[in-house]
Parts: structure tokens; C-alpha cells; sequence
């Protein structure tokens, strides 16, 4: 009798829990759709801005390099690299050797290559789906023609500010590589070789071709996406005073990384170039988007992925104002004393330690 009785108030919860969930997603989308109605002008110049920032920039960059980076992937190229440093990633990070060389495709293209290549290593058996889901979260970063190009020059209008965000950010991901690879409680996966049925030059420059294809319209969704929503919050939050407006403008930063960026305009450097580092870090929600649904054609769900770039967005902002730090633009840009600094640096490992047995754990249980 207890027990049925149990059993009827756990459903219940279920229940309850199933509804709630429902009505949340409900009323989230409707928050986006009515705003859509009463600001049609302002979401259709948005989207537009997106799909020729898309077509102008992000096409011509990503889409050739992307094609050529798949195809030698796919024909075996990083057998040789991947068995070379195999030994070396396995003691000092704890991931293999192909890790590295999707580490350093990701670097050099940006967002979402690291997440396409190894879910296209992945769906080829080169990877185990545990071990792919593991790399999505750490292997995951801004390329050097986006940051040099787009924020330092078309925004800063200084190249010479590059350093202060490329080294924070690629240490940041090579630190949490460490983290991740030395706390996972997946191990290492052996050196696998891709495929002979792969080394056809025709078809995997076919598949290549396709592959890229539909990844960069899917980043166009999304960037047109999130372009609408940070220009709905814009007009809805214009009648706010002009403090609390920038406020919200920086957090748009959170959503799409570019917004952000440009909403630093009226900060000083020193306070300017940590935020882009935490935004580049963090990399955006519509970034994750883009992760999430690339990894899903394999299957795959990265566990925890918005903790992992939480993590390297916190530690590339300490990074980046720590050289701040040591390397001032001039003498008025020095920003907080260094030992605040490292101790919130040692606090960001501390808590990102603690975060990555928490995940190890679970994936224990699971």
C-alpha cells in the first residue's frame, strides 16, 4: 500500500516537473516571437546584417580551408603526426595524439571546426563516441584571422593588441586540455588510422565538400539567430537609462561573442581587452549552438560543454589582464595589483579542479 502510494506521488512529480518544463519552453519561445512582432523592422535589418556578415566573411574564410583541412583528415594525414605525439599527449595531457592535431585545426580555422572534424572522426570509428563527446568541450576555439582581423583591427584599430588576446586565449584552451585530459575519467583511446575505404582522393573531397557545406549553413542559422535576438534585447531595453542599457548590452556578449565586442566600445583598453578574452573564452551561446548541433549528427552530447567554456573564458580574462599586468599599454592601463590577480587565478584552477572531478564522477556513474 506505501508503496503504490509512493509510486502515485513520483508520478505526480514526473508529471508535475513535465508540465512545468513544457510551459517554460512555451513562454521562452513567446518572449522571442512577440518581440519579433512588435520590432519586425529591426529583426529583418538584423538578420540581414548576420546573412552578409555570413556571406562576405565567414564563407569565403571557413569554406575552402574547411574543405581542404576534411579532406586531409579523411585521407589519413595525421596518421603519422597523431601515432608521432601519441606517447607525449597520453603523459602530459592524458588525450591522444589525434587530440593534438584537432587541437591545431581548430586553432587555425576557429569556430566550429574542432567540433566538426571530430565528430567526422567520430562517425569514421577513429574515435569512441565517450572519448569524442570528452574533446567537444576542450577542443573548441577562436581562429587567429578572426581575433588579428575582426576585433583588433576592424574594431580596436591596433594590431598591435593581437598578443594580448591570442596568447590568453589559445593558453587558456591548452590549460583546460590539461584539466580535462588529466581529470576525465575516460581513458586515452589508442591511435586508430583512418579508414582505407576513406583514402579515395575523389570521395573524400566530396564528402568534404558536402560535410563543410551543411556545417556552414548551420552556422549561418544560427548566427542570423542570435543577431535577431541581440537586436530584439536592444529594443526592448532602449527606454532603460543609459547605465543599466550598457550593462545589458555587455552581457549580450554571453549570446553572440561579436556583440559583445562591440558593445566594449566606451570601455577603457585595460578594462576592454580582458572582456573580449572572456567573451572569446566563453565563445557564446550561439557557439554552443553551433557545437551541439554539429556533434548531434553523430550522436553525440558533450557533457557539461557550457561549464567547460566557462571555465576557459574566466581563466582567458585572469590570462589576459594578468599580461595587462605585466606588459602595460601605457602607464594609466595598469589594471588590478598581481596579487589579486593570482589569487584569482589559483580560485578560477581551484574551482576548475574541483568542476572536472565533479564531471569525471558522473561520468563514472553513468
Amino acid at each position: 500500500m506505501q508503496a503504490s502510494a509512493n509510486f502515485c506521488t513520483d508520478r505526480k512529480i514526473t508529471l508535475m516537473k513535465r508540465y512545468i518544463a513544457f510551459f517554460t519552453r512555451i513562454f521562452a519561445l513567446l518572449c522571442l516571437i512577440l518581440p519579433i512582432l512588435r520590432y519586425p523592422a529591426a529583426a529583418l535589418e538584423a538578420a540581414k546584417q548576420a546573412y552578409l556578415l555570413w556571406g562576405s566573411a565567414v564563407l569565403p574564410a571557413l569554406f575552402p580551408l574547411g574543405v581542404l583541412l576534411s579532406t586531409f583528415f579523411a585521407l589519413g594525414g595525421t596518421d603519422a603526426p597523431a601515432k608521432l605525439l601519441h606517447p607525449l599527449c597520453t603523459r602530459l595531457f592524458g588525450l591522444e595524439g589525434r587530440a593534438a592535431a584537432l587541437f591545431a585545426a581548430s586553432a587555425f580555422a576557429g569556430y566550429p571546426m574542432g567540433a566538426r572534424l571530430t565528430t567526422d572522426l567520430c562517425q569514421k570509428g577513429c574515435l569512441p563516441v565517450d572519448r569524442a563527446r570528452l574533446l567537444l568541450g576542450c577542443i573548441s576555439t577562436s581562429g587567429p584571422g578572426f581575433i588579428t582581423g575582426t576585433l583588433c583591427i576592424g574594431m580596436f584599430h591596433d594590431a598591435s593588441l593581437a598578443p594580448y588576446l591570442l596568447v590568453p586565449h589559445y593558453a587558456s584552451a591548452a590549460v583546460l586540455c590539461l584539466l580535462t585530459g588529466r581529470c576525465a575519467a575516460v581513458p586515452p583511446a589508442p591511435n586508430v588510422s583512418i579508414p582505407a575505404l576513406q583514402r579515395s582522393l575523389g570521395a573524400a573531397l566530396a564528402e568534404s565538400v558536402s560535410s563543410c557545406l551543411q556545417s556552414l549553413l548551420t552556422v549561418c542559422g544560427y548566427m542570423m539567430l542570435y543577431s535577431v535576438i541581440c537586436a530584439l534585447c536592444r529594443q526592448v531595453l532602449a527606454p532603460l537609462p543609459q547605465g543599466l542599457r550598457t550593462f545589458a548590452q555587455l552581457l549580450s556578449g554571453l549570446l553572440e561573442l561579436t556583440a559583445g565586442c562591440t558593445a566594449t566600445a566606451s570601455l577603457p583598453m585595460h578594462l576592454r581587452l580582458p572582456l573580449c578574452s572572456l567573451y572569446l573564452g566563453f565563445g557564446g551561446l550561439c557557439i554552443h549552438s553551433q557545437t551541439h548541433t554539429i556533434a548531434a549528427a553523430a550522436g553525440l552530447r558533450p557533457p557539461c560543454f557550457w561549464i567547460h567554456k566557462s571555465i576557459q573564458g574566466v581563466l582567458a580574462m585572469v590570462l589576459c589582464a594578468l599580461m595587462l599586468y605585466l606588459f602595460p599599454l601605457d602607464a594609466s592601463d595598469i589594471g588590478l595589483p598581481l596579487p589579486a590577480l593570482l589569487g584569482i587565478l589559483a580560485g578560477v584552477l581551484l574551482t576548475a579542479y574541483v568542476t572536472e572531478r565533479c564531471l569525471a564522477a558522473a561520468q563514472i556513474s553513468s
